[in-house]
């Protein structure tokens, strides 16, 4: 998986697309949510990072899952703490969950797969998820 540099635009990118695929679906509702929070301006992505960013993340997985059926694709502990890792700066986090977290709510269904991803960037970065305002949405889903 390729790496980048520490709080760069592309890292935020990364684990933004990250919580995207989290469920295995991209779903239209998910990118519109990244439309209204202006996420380009937001992370200081030039127009068409996100993409470059989110298709680059997907040749990493295919190719370090090349022979994992793409239903069981699912990332390891060690590889998400490692993108995770990539981000650095305390307030940084709290806006990457922040956006994490509207990026999964935009669907209406909170996955397992989607709150893990919550889960560990909370527990890697030292953040706790009532700081998200998310308990609502993990009440109403009964994660």
């Amino acid at each position: 998986m390729r790496s980048y540099p520490t709080d760069s635009p592309q890292a935020v990118a990364r684990i933004v697309s990250l919580a995207l695929l989290a469920d295995g679906n991209l779903h239209p509702r998910e990118l519109g949510a990244l439309q209204r929070l202006q996420f380009n301006q937001a992370a200081s992505l030039p127009e068409g990072t996100l993409q470059t960013v989110l298709r680059d993340f997907c040749e990493d997985l295919l190719a370090t899952h090349a022979a994992a059926p793409a239903s069981t694709l699912t990332l390891d502990d060690t590889t998400i703490d490692a993108l995770l890792d990539e981000v650095q700066d305390e307030s940084l986090r709290i806006r990457v969950l922040q956006l994490c977290a509207a990026v999964i709510e935009a669907d209406a269904h909170l996955a397992r797969s989607e709150f893990r991803v919550l889960q560990a960037a909370a527990r890697r970065w030292h953040v706790s998820i009532d700081r998200l305002d998310l308990l609502r949405a993990l009440d109403a889903a009964h994660v």
